[in-house]
């Protein structure tokens, strides 16, 4: 989940809640800090928050982006560090 704020910009400030989940249920969740331009490009910078089963206890940071595709999917990058 994405908000941002449109009351100036672009681009604007966004903030964003984000639950990574694997095949076995376990999840990772993180909060993103960054802007989105007008043509729905997304930045940020994210903080693992906490996590499940295999995630329980995690750390890390790193950069985030996704980017519209022509077919209406999104495309994401993810990099950065994890420790759980």
């Amino acid at each position: 989940m994405i908000f941002f704020d449109g009351s100036s910009g672009p681009p604007f400030a966004a903030t964003g809640i984000v639950h990574f989940t694997a095949a076995n249920g376990d999840r990772l969740d993180c909060i993103l800090t960054g802007t989105i331009d007008a043509s729905l490009v997304a930045t940020a910078t994210y903080h693992i928050v906490g996590g499940t089963g295999l995630f329980a206890n995690p750390s890390g940071h790193g950069d985030f982006s996704v980017r519209p595709n022509p077919d209406g999917t999104l495309s994401y990058t993810v990099t950065g560090t994890i420790d759980y």
